[in-house]
């Protein structure tokens, strides 16, 4: 086992990857970082798909099996986001900026870089890679007893994932991001237990609820099927037809609290909507999206999409005329979009102009900033790349020190990144993260 992963990983066993995907994803070329190079040349579902298949390889034991078919993963929604489902497909609070729970992306974004043992780019096509969070949903009891919080939060309508998701799905045993601010409270990067495969068992090693992540591009080609309240379907005339517009099976549910003796929380019942012609749901109107605080997510979905597709000058003139906002290392400014701007140049073909443009932007007050325009410059080739990197580890703040960590991972034999490392394990002042990473070198 490497022992790089082992320590992030924590309590290790590792997989909900099927063995016949094992040898259709493509291989990543650094050891801790998602190149730029990488994001544009591959498919986020592959890329998905690999990164779950490397954390099985590094972290998979000789008797852990896939999670069982009798482990259905599902995602509950509010009804009044499923038409915004039927056109985006589903996203996560990264390209819809909004949650029906904890709202920090800057910091969630954090998590999931270590949930993924990598360092990761934060570009419109990246957001599409990282997570979208569901839940498992045991069909035994000896399959554990856990928890689905299905509130007004997270809403009542159930998509039913097909198995195949689970090539490129993690799960933990309770709350990702709680786990993740525990291992920071307690510095102890063995209290992040990240999984891909192996059921949670009788005992049930899931803290209220087994958490499922699922990494890549999601939509209803993904979905098996639907359940919802029978009464629900019945009083809400707008639900109906939006279900009924899916092509998609949709079933009343038997919801059952976990309790020693039970088995699925959620159990499929009778047929309400039988599979008819998919009849998607025009586009929102721009004029509809405007000052409609019930559609913000989707004009926060449409504004990444535009900024996905500038080009480089483009990028470069919002940069200049988009304030940088407040220097807050935990949020991003909604205000504005000036570090969205920036993550997204990071990640395009590093021209001339691009290259001085994040060589400028190395120096920004902002941290994140630094961050991606880093991990954007380690596309360079090394003898360009090399001095950028060296003066990146003199950096103090860890988020920025954790990426270009990473890119020296894979320069390990050089001298002066040596004697760099050798200098940093020396500091009696790093974070959590930074000390766990430099004992890997």
């Amino acid at each position: 086992m490497d022992l790089f992963f082992a320590i992030f990983i924590g309590v290790g066993s590792l997989g909900l990857l099927q063995a016949n995907d094992l040898a259709q994803t493509p291989d990543f070329r650094h050891r801790a970082y998602l190149s730029a190079t990488e994001l544009r040349t591959h498919d986020t579902r592959a890329l998905g798909a690999s990164l779950v298949k490397r954390l099985h390889d590094e972290c998979e034991t000789a008797q852990d099996g896939a999670v069982s078919n009798d482990i259905e993963i599902l995602m509950s929604v509010p009804s009044s986001v499923v038409r915004s489902i039927a056109i985006y497909g589903f996203l996560n609070q990264h390209r819809t900026r909004t949650s029906g729970a904890f709202h920090e992306m800057k910091e969630r974004f954090e998590a999931e870089q270590q949930l993924a043992v990598l360092r990761l780019p934060y570009s419109e096509k990246a957001q599409e890679l990282l997570p979208k969070y569901a839940y498992f949903n045991p069909k035994r009891g000896d399959l554990g007893h856990y928890e689905i919080l299905a509130n007004d939060n997270y809403g009542s309508v159930f998509f039913v994932f097909k198995n195949e998701i689970k090539s490129r799905t993690t799960w933990v045993g309770g709350d990702s991001l709680g786990l993740f601010e525990g291992a920071v409270a307690t510095s102890s990067p063995h209290h992040v237990g990240v999984h891909t495969a192996q059921d949670p068992g009788a005992g049930s090693n899931c803290g209220g609820y087994c958490e499922a992540q699922i990494w890549g591009a999601l939509d209803l080609s993904d979905v098996a099927y639907v359940m919802v309240a029978r009464e629900g379907l019945v009083s809400d005339k707008r639900l109906a037809a939006d279900l009924k517009s899916l092509g998609i099976p949709v079933y009343a549910f038997k919801h059952t609290p976990p309790e020693p003796t039970s088995v699925a929380q959620y159990a499929r019942g009778d047929l309400l909507i039988a599979v008819g012609r998919v009849q998607r749901p025009r586009p929102f109107d721009p004029h509809e999206l405007q000052n409609n605080p019930r559609l913000s997510g989707a004009a926060n979905i449409e504004s990444s999409a535009q900024r996905g597709k500038m080009s480089s000058i483009e990028l470069f003139k919002h940069i200049a005329d988009t304030p940088a906002g407040d220097n807050d290392d935990s949020r991003f400014d909604d205000s504005n979009m000036f570090e969205f701007y920036v993550a997204e140049l990071a990640a395009r073909p590093k021209s001339t102009a691009v290259t001085a443009k994040l060589r400028e932007l190395t120096s920004n007050s902002h941290p994140f900033v630094r961050a991606q325009a880093y991990l954007g410059l380690s596309d360079l080739p090394w003898e360009q790349f090399k001095p950028v990197l060296l003066g990146c580890l003199d950096e103090h703040q860890e988020m920025v020190l954790l990426d270009c960590l990473g890119s020296a991972m894979d320069h390990q034999n050089d001298l002066d990144i040596a004697r760099k490392i050798d200098f940093l394990k020396q500091s009696k002042e790093s974070g959590i993260w930074v000390r766990d990473l430099l004992s890997r070198f």
